[in-house]
């Protein structure tokens, strides 16, 4: 194993705290076409949580065909096409306390040397062979080339009509849809809260569950709350004369919803399933409306 400690650094925020980065790449000896693992490991303090931003790509070099993330490291795994020394740049890690952005630091670029699978003192290489001509001069293996031909075209001809026949009995009798209320039901059901907890997988659950609200919203009262921003969105609500107590609630999930997606907040654990049964309570409350 590669190990090299990269940087570490004193950050002030109520006090001096350590960052401390770390990079592994393995295998030692790399030749063209290996999978290479290259794992940077954070250690921050308690209360504080790191963001790894992307390997920049070199398709010219090397290419990325993998990423692991979980909660304090990243590892990226890597071909590599061409021989000869090559350099993989630094990678961002943004350290984050709170959802607020303390710094951004960066790992040393690491250099690397790419072996060649072929043995230098090789120098007896061959070249490929030329297609050959096959010709068949037995008549009746044509004739058998022929009626397996025909034989093929005549089962598929077979089960395409067959499944003709099976589409159109199925179009005989369409189930109605779901009304919105309970689409959005049965999608926070499916919904299930993310594991391993990091910023881009509480991202991903705030987006999901938006998305679901937000969706309702649009088919049960016919706007586009898709497409609204959060302050455009309430502005529309406030002409429904909402309840306070449901008003209070939507902001609360909207706000909590964009913290996620755009400051990369990571809650409590037991805040996205909080945040699910929050979601199913504001459906019912604006189906309740709906239906008055």
């Amino acid at each position: 194993m590669i190990r090299a400690c990269l940087l570490t650094l004193l950050l002030t925020v109520t006090a001096f705290t350590q960052v401390r980065l770390e990079t592994e790449i393995s295998p030692d000896t790399i030749t063209v076409g290996d999978h290479v693992k290259l794992t940077v490991t954070a250690e921050v303090p308690g209360g504080q949580v790191v963001n790894f931003l992307e390997l920049p790509a070199d398709s010219g070099s090397y290419q990325i065909i993998d990423k692991q993330l979980t909660e304090n490291s990243v590892t990226y795994v890597i071909t590599f096409w061409e021989t000869g020394k090559t350099v993989i740049p630094g990678i961002p890690v943004q350290v984050l306390e709170d959802g607020k952005l303390i710094t951004t630091l960066s790992t040393d670029p690491l250099p690397v040397e790419i072996m060649s699978v072929l043995d230098p003192s090789a120098k007896d290489i061959r070249e490929i062979k030329g297609m050959q001509d096959v010709h068949l001069t037995k008549g009746w293996i044509q004739l058998l080339y022929g009626v397996s031909a025909l034989l093929s075209f005549l089962i598929a001809l077979l089960l395409w009509r067959r499944r003709v026949r099976v589409m159109k009995k199925a179009e005989k009798w369409v189930a109605p849809p779901d009304p919105p209320h309970v689409l959005a039901k049965n999608r926070l059901e499916a919904l299930s809260s993310p594991y391993p907890l990091t910023s881009e997988t509480a991202e991903k659950y705030y987006l999901e569950l938006s998305g679901i609200f937000r969706k309702y919203l649009e088919d049960e009262f016919f706007i586009k709350s898709l497409e609204m921003t959060t302050t455009e969105l309430m502005n529309y609500l406030d002409v429904m004369k909402l309840d306070p107590d449901v008003k209070q609630r939507t902001i609360q999930l909207l706000e909590k919803s964009d913290l996620s997606k755009f400051a990369r907040h990571v809650p409590a654990p037991e805040q996205f399933e909080n945040d699910k049964v929050l979601t199913a309570d504001l459906i019912d409350a604006y189906h309740a409306m709906a239906q008055v």
